[in-house]
């Protein structure tokens, strides 16, 4: 199998799991435990149990500063103080926010920005498609780029266990080792035996 083939197959795989786990997730986002972390500008009774089903206490991206005043019942949504921004309005800024969510431990709400830029044909300025912020935010993640504690990972997995999302980085993990393994010559320069391997890891060994 060529190594573009392979490539395409890749891509169409992550793009379907990415787009299977947006249900899953967005659903898992509402039920998650809430937290007051430094930057959360909601109003205590927000964190009172049973929690306030309100659009003032729903969860917020830690670079939302809108004022508490416009999530309550009418609100200007068009005013200047209450007018929603892109949130994803660049390909670097984007993985950018994503990556931060992850390393602050949102992971609801890191779950919910992933289903937010995976569901969309959208595409940036720049002409990237913004599944592509994503894809780029969770491969800066992997144990195998060497960026990253484990142990947050681990978190991720225990705050949100049936994310597909989670699946989607550890068959990135997979890809990655197995690269690895092979290395980044042509075809051509890789033993049959490591070559087998890569192409078909099942039947290995």
């Amino acid at each position: 199998m060529s190594s573009y083939l392979m490539r395409g197959l890749g891509y169409s795989i992550r793009f379907c799991v990415m787009l299977f786990g947006c249900a899953t997730t967005m659903a898992i986002a509402v039920d998650s435990p809430i937290q007051r972390n430094s930057w959360d500008v909601r109003p205590p009774e927000c964190f009172a149990e049973p929690r306030p089903l309100t659009t003032l206490c729903a969860p917020r991206y830690p670079w939302d500063r809108r004022p508490n005043k416009c999530f309550l019942e009418g609100a200007d949504p068009k005013s200047f103080q209450c007018k929603q921004e892109d949130e994803w309005p660049t390909y670097a800024e984007s993985v950018k926010k994503l990556e931060n969510l992850f390393m602050l431990g949102e992971f609801a709400l890191f779950e919910r920005a992933l289903a937010e830029v995976t569901t969309t044909d959208e595409r940036f300025v720049s002409g990237s498609l913004k599944l592509n912020a994503a894809d780029r935010a969770i491969s800066t993640f992997l144990p195998s780029t060497g960026r990253i504690d484990e142990h947050q990972i681990a978190r991720w997995k225990e705050a949100i266990p049936n994310s597909q999302y989670i699946l989607f980085a550890e068959a990135m993990e997979l890809s990655a080792q197995a690269w690895k393994v092979r290395g980044s010559g042509y075809a051509g320069t890789v033993s049959p035996g490591i070559l087998g391997a890569f192409c078909y890891p099942a039947s290995a060994g």
